[in-house]
């Protein structure tokens, strides 16, 4: 198999620098500051912990919780101690 000549010439080496991180902007040395003139306006948005809905840190729906949670458990125990209760007379 014969070589084909390239048309462009033979290859190079690529001309950006391998230690290059950025595709887009030339790298700056620490020493270096960049002062840009053009003003762009962006709009400041505060975020705040009363903007979103946190229902778990209500501390009412937490106590209500925690009654609702004792009062079925007391329930479940009389119905135990009532199904436990015929049981035992008829022995």
């Amino acid at each position: 198999m014969a070589k084909r000549p390239l048309i462009k010439g033979p290859l190079r080496a690529p001309l950006s620098e391998a230690w290059n991180d950025s595709y887009t902007q030339a790298p700056t040395s620490k020493d270096e500051v960049k002062v840009s003139m053009k003003r762009v306006n962006v709009p400041v948005v505060e975020i705040t912990h009363e903007a979103f809905a946190q229902p778990f840190l209500n501390l009412s729906i937490i106590q209500e919780r925690i009654r609702d949670d004792r009062q079925w458990r007391l329930e479940q125990e009389r119905s135990k101690e009532q199904e436990a209760a015929p049981s035992s007379q008829a022995r």
